[in-house]
């Protein structure tokens, strides 16, 4: 069964440091990310630009608007995401417990199994 796995953090922890200071950081979600291939787990996954660039459509009544915000203004925005292949759903919870990181959050959510017929 395929899983999302979708990271949420504090921006302002990236936004205040330099390069050399991220770079222990990258290093470490590109381990986690070599685990996941060598594992099997792997199917995608990708990195966020901040939230600064974001743009929410809303629906309301079927009447769009267009908001230059992301869709949620809390204090943790959606970083990234992986989506990973996995036995179960605690299995996938397993890898998330994974994810090097010192704050924030990863959300756990199954997809939508493809129909049989395609």
């Amino acid at each position: 069964m395929k899983y999302m796995l979708q990271m949420y953090a504090d921006e302002t922890d990236w936004q205040n440091l330099t390069p050399e200071q991220m770079q222990p950081m990258i290093e470490a979600m590109e381990g986690y990310n070599n685990e996941l291939r060598q594992a099997g787990a792997w199917v995608s996954g990708e990195g966020l630009d901040f939230s600064a660039t974001a743009r929410t459509v809303r629906i309301r009544d079927g009447q769009r608007s267009v908001d230059n915000a992301p869709a949620h203004g809390n204090t943790h925005q959606l970083a990234g995401f992986w989506i990973i292949e996995a036995g179960s759903l605690d299995d996938a919870v397993g890898w998330a417990q994974r994810v090097p990181m010192t704050n924030g959050a990863i959300e756990v959510r199954s997809l939508v199994p493809e129909s049989e017929g395609g």
